[in-house]
């Protein structure tokens, strides 16, 4: 067992050797590529660090060129707090040819705000956007409390930066926000007031269209432009446009602000009854043409929650529900006048819950008597029949005052002798 042949000592004595070179090959071959990587890593290290240099030094110029803007603005800010002319006009430059001469304007107006109003121009900048050469800046103002966001545009001369005329070009990219009702399209400076716009309009078109069984469909376009008036681009398709607030001065506690909120009502709702009366011309001084009115009016004030004078159709709805406006106005015809009204009440006219001053208000403008009724009697005539009595009061001259009395004859109420 112990006894080992001659061949398998010699084969002994070859091997040994053998591995000892190979561990010397393997470890020379380790330390080439730790080298390597070494190398390597060194060179990454230098790439890196040149790369993390180049970025460092560019966001060091993006700031310093921010940071000028930044003091340009301050200046111009400056120069209105101070009534300095001549500081706000050296920061004013641009192709346009009546550029200084709005901006001499411009500074003239923010003198006088200062005196007439409680104007804070407060020099904060709720956005910067720079973009090359150019810049665009959302610069806060508040008057009488009010906060306002006004944008003003900038140019990179070689002398640095100078408020040029306002690029609508730079508004930001395009966007749009789509609801059950409408569908708005603006461009992302605009965002604020494109959400105000998408939830108010669809809430409004929700609640015509609850009255008079519609399906409308509007597209609404937030129009960077200081020309434009809001306005149906198509009405065929439903379109339309409201130029961006901030042409002017924006509120920014109220995106959607109330004229412009006004405006569009008024479009809208007009929009809606004209639909719900297959867009049939009525007679100016008909009946059937006051109810197309006083609904569109009736309209708004749902719209915007105030009263809008439509007492008629308004007490109809109150008292009878939406429904009965919404059946009126879809079966308008030009022959259609007040004695319709019944029908709905289920009652007579003179004993219907109905408020009838804008009504009676319209009569009296027929005939040229420039009175407004103010209050309304239910009284009878000599005859003993159902009469109104309006205590009115006249338009041109509110102290002359007095009374009227209305009939029904063939059903429509008419001034009495």
């Amino acid at each position: 067992m112990g006894i080992q042949v001659d061949w398998e000592i010699e084969a002994e004595r070859q091997t040994v050797p053998a591995a000892g070179k190979d561990d010397a090959d393997a470890r020379k071959r380790r330390r080439a590529q730790r080298r390597f990587i070494g190398v390597m890593l060194l060179f990454l290290l230098i790439i890196g660090g040149l790369i993390g240099a180049v970025a460092l030094r560019l966001r060091t110029v993006e700031w310093e060129i921010e940071q000028a803007l930044r003091a340009t603005v301050a200046s111009e800010v400056a120069a209105l707090r101070l009534g300095d002319r001549e500081l706000f006009m050296s920061l004013q430059r641009s192709a346009a040819p009546d550029w200084i001469q709005r901006q001499e304007a411009a500074f003239d107006r923010y003198q006088s705000l200062k005196q007439s109003q409680d104007i804070n121009l407060t020099g904060r900048i709720l956005e910067s956007v720079i973009d090359g050469q150019r810049a665009r800046i959302l610069l806060e103002e508040v008057i009488n409390g009010v906060p306002y966001g006004r944008v003003w545009t900038y140019w990179r001369y070689d002398d640095g930066w100078r408020h040029t005329l306002t690029d609508y070009t730079f508004w930001g990219e395009p966007a749009a926000i789509d609801m059950d009702n409408v569908d708005v399209n603006y461009h992302t400076l605009d965002e604020a007031t494109a959400a105000a716009v998408a939830e108010t309009v669809d809430r409004w078109l929700e609640t015509g269209c609850a009255i008079f069984a519609c399906d409308t469909q509007l597209s609404i376009d937030i129009v960077p432009s200081e020309s434009l008036t809001i306005e149906w681009l198509d009405e065929q398709a439903n379109t339309l446009r409201i130029p961006t607030p901030y042409s002017g001065d924006a509120r920014l506690d109220q995106p959607f602000d109330p004229v412009t909120q006004l405006e569009a009502a008024n479009l809208i709702a007009r929009q809606l009854v004209d639909e719900a009366t297959n867009g049939q011309a009525f007679d100016p001084n008909s009946e059937a043409e006051f109810l197309r009115r006083s609904a569109v009016s009736w309209l708004v004030g749902r719209f915007l929650n105030v009263s809008s004078g439509s007492f008629l159709l308004d007490s109809l709805a109150r008292n009878y529900g939406d429904e009965a406006v919404g059946t009126l106005i879809r079966s308008l015809i030009p022959e259609t006048t007040a004695s319709a009204l019944a029908s709905l009440t289920n009652t007579t006219l003179d004993q219907a819950d109905l408020d009838w001053r804008d009504y009676l208000t319209w009569r009296l403008s027929l005939e040229g008597l420039p009175y407004q009724v103010i209050s309304i009697e239910r009284v009878t005539d000599l005859n003993g029949l159902p009469a109104l009595r309006a205590s009115v009061q006249n338009t041109a001259d509110p102290s002359l005052q007095g009374a009227i009395d209305f009939s029904l004859v063939d059903g429509v109420w008419q001034r009495s002798g």
